[in-house]
């Protein structure tokens, strides 16, 4: 009996939080007059990169002086690439702990997805909005520099909780970081990204090999049987190691620790570069990629 109880009011709760508009009126006119503190809520998925994207969203409206919390829900009901290949675990907490972070509850989720999302214009970032406000996907800021201000003054590389950077030290020359992203960025035919090519890997590899001496290269993959199957061939006696092992931001936080950085489709080698802040970023001649022009300065494109 006590269930069937509960089960009522649950039901009776939900009707009056998330079926009429009384409640949604009444909580718009209580955050007006600052008896409750409307929040923005960031929805966050994908791998780390994805998740510092987002992290930065909210804190654009956090230094504002505006309350935000991140929907963390994705993680519990999927946690897994387009494919359902690779797992993608939510992994920010574990590379930045120190920074201030606040998980959304499932009913606060619940009320301002369907009250407050926000219309998307595309992907571009909605920067005049106020709260309470729920952001149900990916934004892009209009200003590439004014988001590479924002994230340095977060993802400074010595915030990082990193304890393996004996992976690298044992190379006392220029360490180039080879991200090659595979899984379904690799094999999905409308991928916003592009396809990236094994000749535009051997044409960065190329370029780097004759413009570095002293270079060893340290491939980061989710598939890095391709990368041995495919590019180890082509080392000519280079020094190279398939870095195996590591958690999806271990992998970041090496990658951004090393002088030059190859990038894939996604993100990893770029924000590499951009935590790191110095050293050749090569970004693949593509639509999506050209972007990170902007935001870092020394960037050079090869041709897919």
């Amino acid at each position: 009996m006590r269930e069937k109880i509960r089960h009522v009011l649950h039901i009776i709760k939900c009707k009056l939080l998330y079926e009429n508009e009384i409640i949604p009126a009444l909580y718009k006119f209580l955050c007006k007059i600052h008896l409750i503190k409307p929040h923005m809520i960031v929805y966050v998925d994908g791998g780390i990169c994805s998740q510092m994207h987002q992290y930065l969203l909210g804190r654009y409206y956090a230094e504002k002086g505006m309350h935000v919390a991140y929907d963390l829900g994705w993680y519990a009901r999927n946690g897994m690439d387009n494919n359902g290949v690779f797992e993608r675990r939510f992994e920010f907490a574990e590379m930045w702990p120190a920074l201030p972070f606040k998980a959304a509850s499932g009913e606060m989720v619940t009320f301002y997805s369907r009250v407050f999302r926000v219309r998307r214009n595309g992907m571009h970032f909605p920067l005049q909005v106020e709260p309470p406000k729920y952001f149900g996907g990916y934004y892009f800021f209009d200003d590439e520099y004014e988001y590479a201000q924002l994230f340095r003054r977060y993802f400074l590389l010595q915030n990082s909780s990193f304890k393996k950077l004996n992976m690298l030290t044992n190379w006392g020359g220029v360490k180039c970081g080879v991200h090659v992203r595979r899984g379904d960025l690799a094999k999905m035919d409308d991928c916003f990204y592009g396809k990236v090519t094994r000749l535009y890997f051997l044409n960065a590899l190329e370029y780097v090999k004759r413009h570095y001496d002293e270079v060893k290269f340290f491939f980061f993959s989710d598939e890095l049987d391709w990368v041995e199957q495919n590019l180890v061939e082509e080392m000519d006696g280079y020094p190279f190691e398939l870095m195996r092992g590591n958690k999806a931001w271990e992998d970041l936080a090496l990658m951004a620790h090393c002088d030059c950085f190859i990038s894939s489709q996604g993100s990893a080698g770029k924000v590499a570069a951009l935590m790191n802040g110095k050293g050749l970023l090569i970004i693949p001649n593509d639509p999506h990629d050209l972007k990170w022009k902007e935001r870092y300065e020394n960037t050079l494109v090869i041709d897919n």
